[in-house]
């Protein structure tokens, strides 16, 4: 599975740089995004204090960069406004493992990497950025499944305890990453 991707904790006070990774066999990340922490922002839907959330496009989309030099150049096109700690970063600050993500809970009994928990953690962020939820009940299992990985590493029991099949969990985030994929724009330079 490669590196151990960053944790969240690690992460620049109020601007990041991400990868996303989502294809296996692939040295450096699909994608990259800014992710912006405790912002008041104006989106086009509401305003949100103090939100942890990624850079959006005028029309409320998350923005997918195909290079970290696009994403570069994006950002200071469309930061205005933004006031900064610190520069954004000019390389990534984490990767988000996507493909990870799902080997681990295909394969796996426990995120030891917090791989999962970070990803999930992120994804509710961006769902709420562009004012989409999930279904009641994928919502609510994976929800379930953040608070578990947040104490307990092993999601053995979480299976039990839900009386949830892996195939169905697997399910469930792929609903996540279709409505983050809905929800996204591709900007390639």
């Amino acid at each position: 599975m490669g590196d151990k991707p960053a944790k969240i904790a690690r992460f620049n006070r109020n601007v990041n740089l991400l990868g996303l990774h989502i294809a296996r066999g692939c040295d450096t990340p699909n994608f990259y995004f800014y992710y912006l922490f405790n912002f008041d922002i104006e989106y086009p839907r509401e305003r949100m204090p103090h939100a942890d959330r990624p850079l959006l496009s005028e029309q409320g989309r998350i923005l997918l960069f195909r290079t970290a030099d696009a994403a570069i150049s994006g950002f200071q096109l469309r930061a205005h406004g933004l006031l900064t700690e610190a520069p954004a970063p000019l390389e990534p600050t984490a990767t988000i493992d996507v493909a990870a993500m799902l080997d681990i809970l295909a394969f796996e009994d426990a995120d030891r990497d917090h791989i999962v928990i970070d990803a999930l953690n992120l994804g509710f962020d961006c769902l709420t950025a562009v004012g989409c939820e999930l279904e009641n009940e994928s919502r609510h299992i994976l929800h379930c499944l953040a608070d578990h990985l947040t104490f307990q590493p092993k999601f053995k029991g979480f299976l039990e305890d839900f009386e949830v099949e892996s195939a169905a969990l697997l399910r469930y985030v792929f609903e996540m990453l279709l409505q983050l994929a809905r929800h996204s724009e591709i900007v390639e330079s």
